[in-house]
């Protein structure tokens, strides 16, 4: 609204009210100017009664509002009209359509939505620092004399044996010796690799000629003396006999020295154990007195046609046609079997303990023990097996007493033949 045209409205309506609602209080306060919003109070709204303005006299200024109140106790708004009366009163509900005038209402328009703050991303979790490692603790140099002490000067033990306090850095010697394996079967005859490193205190691979020993006398042999190369020198080590030897099982570790100081260690294998073997089966059906022979062969067996053959005294007749192959015939010439057990291809004797891998006599491959049992016509072109030589006793005119057991599959087949021999002369 124009200011001057509410000024003159305002002045005119101030006239008119205090000529006719004085008696009431009621004063109009205009607030139009400059584009606000009218307000007016008072205690009630001008009615068509005595207390009316003279007609032709505006009441109120066009578009201000009074508050009035609606009967079910709220407040409601009455606008003036472009006559200059005031319209009924807006209420809520329907049914209210006058009061009396409370506090003043105004248009005021609604606060415009304030658009929701943007979702801040949390601040990603920064991962804990890791845990650092304790330094380890360094063992004491240890001052070493003779063989069987843990490691020489400037070593210390750890599972990879024999180590210098800091052999990683230039200048220092370091040696090494490696086993792939943490359990050995006491056997007396498996061949055990080691692989023994050296490197010179100029960074160049030792070429240094060293010695190796045990930490246990009788846990078996080691190959004695070496000459370590670029790529590493392999050495052997063949256990114990278990069955020839209990104490033979247990832990054991190796040693290496340089040749110029043979007494000191330099390197040493990590820990392995030497274990019992594990028997092929009982000879208990051969040990009832006398010569005695069995034989028992799981259905598909080729050799015994599943059947179970027993032999004794005479018929059970064992020779050793050398330190490293026995013969024992069975039977006659209607059920007559031939078992032989033979070391000729290990380069050993014939001894107490379990022959594992044992492949077809007279054909077996270098390194691995021979067996055969055939009869009755029938033999396997190839054979696996294994057998146990518990008792064997020689004298001045030969085998003396032999007791043996084994298991042989015929072709790599599945079915077994089992027996067992005791002989004596």
């Amino acid at each position: 609204m124009d200011p001057g045209l509410a000024f003159v409205a305002m002045r005119s309506w101030f006239k008119n009210a205090s000529r006719t609602n004085a008696s009431r209080g009621q004063i109009g306060i205009c607030l139009a100017l400059m584009g606000c919003s009218a307000v007016t109070t008072g205690v009630g709204a001008p009615r068509d009664s005595e207390d009316a303005a003279p007609r032709g006299v505006p009441q109120c200024v066009p578009g201000m509002a009074i508050a009035c109140a609606c009967d079910d106790g709220t407040t409601g708004a009455q606008r003036c009209e472009r006559d200059g009366t005031y319209g009924a009163c807006s209420c809520r509900s329907p049914r209210a359509d006058a009061g009396t005038s409370l506090d003043a209402a105004v248009d005021v328009p609604a606060m415009p939505d304030v658009p929701a703050m943007p979702d801040v991303p949390a601040t990603p979790d920064v991962p804990a620092t890791p845990d650092v490692p304790a330094t380890p603790d360094v063992p004491a140099i240890l001052d070493v004399g003779a063989p069987g002490s843990p490691c020489g000067p400037g070593t210390y033990p750890s599972d990879a044996g024999c180590l210098p306090l800091t052999s990683g850095d230039a200048g220092l010697s370091y040696y090494d010796l490696r086993i792939a394996v943490r359990q050995v079967t006491g056997d007396g005859l498996s061949m055990i690799p080691l692989l023994a490193l050296g490197r010179a205190s100029d960074g160049s691979p030792s070429t240094e000629n060293v010695v190796f020993w045990l930490s246990r006398p009788g846990a078996g042999t080691v190959t004695p003396t070496a000459r370590l190369n670029p790529v590493g020198t392999t050495i052997q080590f063949v256990p114990c006999n278990a069955v020839a030897s209990p104490a033979c099982v247990g832990p054991v570790q190796i040693f290496m020295a340089l040749a110029t100081n043979p007494t000191v260690p330099v390197a040493v294998s990590p820990e392995f154990a030497i274990s019992d073997q594990v028997a092929v089966s009982t000879p208990a059906p051969c040990l009832g007195g006398g010569n005695i022979g069995y034989v028992r062969g799981e259905s598909g067996d080729y050799i015994s046609g599943g059947r179970t053959y027993m032999w004794t005294d005479a018929r059970v007749v064992a020779e050793a046609n050398s330190p490293n192959l026995i013969r024992v015939v069975l039977g006659g010439s209607l059920d007559s079997f031939r078992v032989e057990f033979s070391t000729q291809r290990l380069g050993v004797p014939l001894m107490l303990g379990v022959f594992e891998n044992a492949m077809r006599y007279p054909f077996e491959n270098p390194g691995r023990p021979g067996f055969s049992l055939s009869g009755m016509g029938r033999g396997c072109n190839t054979l696996t097996a294994r057998y146990q030589i518990h008792t064997l006793e020689s004298d001045s005119s030969g085998l003396a007493r032999y007791v043996a057991t084994f298991e042989q599959h015929c072709e790599g087949g599945t079915p077994a033949l089992y027996g067992c021999v005791a002989w004596r002369r």
